[in-house]
C-alpha cells in the first residue's frame, strides 16, 4: 500500500527494500555425487552389473553356443575316428578257395587265420557281423545322436557260395552293443545287455557327444540267410539343426554279412581247431562237411 499524507501535499513514493535472496543450493543428486561413499557404492554397483552381465552371457552361451567355424566348414559335427571289425565269429565265408600260396600265409598250427589273411581272401562274416565304431564330438555345443539305422545299398541276395573257415567263437565283451537284423524290413537298433531284455534304444534314449569326448559303439548285424550289404545312417541334432551322415566300412565300402548254406554246397571247409584233429584246421570238401555235420562221418577221419 502507498502512504498517503494527511494534507493534500503528495510525497514521493518510497520503495520498500527487498529481503536478501537465499543462497542457491545444488540439486540433491549433485550434492550426493560429491560424497566419496557414494562414489564407492556406484563403482561397486557398476562392477557387479558388469560381472553378472558376463556371467549371463557365459551361462546362456553354454546352453546355446554355436561353433561358427565348424558350422561353416561343412563337415559333420562329429568325427568317425575309427571303424574296425571285431573278429569274434564262429565262421567266415571266403569269396574264393584259398590257393596253396594263400595257405602259405596262414600258419594253421598257430591258431585261426589272422585278420589280414581273412581280408586278403575277401572274407565275409557268417551269420553275424560285429563292427566297432568310435565317434567324437567336434562342436562346442553337445551333439546329440537321435537315431542310427542300417540302410541297404541294394536288395539282399542269396547266401554266398564258396569256401568256409570255422573259427573259435568268442564273447562280445562289455562294450555298449546294438543288435540289428539287416535282412528284416525296417530294421531297428536293439540294445544287447546281459540280464536286460532288448529294447529299441533310440525310441527311448539318445547318444550325447560332447566336444573331444569319444563314444565307442558295437553294432552286431545279423542275417537269417541272405547276403546283405549296408551303410549306417546316423541322424543327429547340432547347433539347433537336424542332419544326417553315413558311416561305412574302411575304404568307403559297405558293411556285409551272409547267411549259411546247406553244408554240402560249400566248395571246401577248414574245420576249427576246437574239433581237436591231429591236423589243425583240416580242409574237407563240402560233401564231407555235410556228413560230419550230420554225424555220419568222424570229424578227423
Amino acid at each position: 500500500m502507498r502512504d498517503r499524507p494527511d494534507s493534500g501535499t503528495r510525497r514521493p513514493y518510497r520503495m520498500r527494500p527487498r529481503p536478501p535472496a537465499a543462497p542457491r543450493t545444488a540439486p540433491a543428486w549433485k550434492r550426493a555425487l560429491g560424497k566419496p561413499a557414494v562414489w564407492l557404492v556406484t563403482l561397486l554397483l557398476a562392477a557387479t552389473a558388469a560381472y553378472f552381465s558376463d556371467y549371463l552371457k557365459t551361462f546362456f552361451g553354454s546352453l546355446f553356443p554355436v561353433d561358427k567355424a565348424e558350422e561353416a566348414s561343412g563337415r559333420p559335427p562329429f568325427e568317425v575316428l575309427d571303424v574296425h571289425y571285431l573278429h569274434l565269429n564262429e565262421a567266415y565265408f571266403l569269396s574264393r578257395p584259398p590257393s596253396e600260396q594263400d595257405l602259405a600265409g596262414w600258419d594253421r598250427r598257430s591258431g585261426p587265420p589272422p585278420a589280414e589273411w581273412l581280408d586278403r581272401q575277401g572274407a565275409v562274416p557268417l551269420g553275424v557281423a560285429r563292427w566297432e565304431i568310435t565317434l567324437e564330438g567336434r562342436r562346442t555345443a553337445e551333439v546329440v545322436v537321435t537315431d542310427m539305422k542300417p540302410k541297404l545299398v541294394g536288395p539282399c541276395e542269396p547266401a554266398l557260395e564258396g569256401s568256409l573257415v570255422e573259427t573259435p567263437s568268442q564273447g562280445g565283451g562289455d562294450k555298449f552293443r546294438f543288435g540289428v537284423a539287416v535282412d528284416k524290413p525296417n530294421p531297428v537298433m536293439m540294445t544287447i545287455s546281459a540280464g536286460t531284455a532288448p529294447y529299441p534304444y533310440f525310441e527311448q534314449k539318445t547318444i550325447k557327444l560332447p566336444k573331444g569326448e569319444k563314444n565307442v559303439i558295437v553294432v552286431e548285424a545279423s542275417t537269417s540267410g541272405p547276403h546283405c550289404r549296408w551303410t549306417i545312417e546316423v541322424d543327429y541334432l547340432a547347433d539347433g539343426k537336424r542332419g544326417q551322415t553315413s558311416v561305412t566300412a574302411p575304404g568307403g565300402k559297405p558293411f556285409a554279412v551272409t547267411g549259411r548254406l546247406d553244408p554240402a554246397r560249400y566248395s571246401s571247409v577248414f574245420l576249427a581247431a576246437l574239433r581237436k584233429c591231429p591236423e589243425p584246421y583240416r580242409r574237407v570238401s563240402g560233401a564231407e562237411y555235410a556228413e560230419i555235420q550230420a554225424g555220419t562221418k568222424p570229424e578227423c577221419g
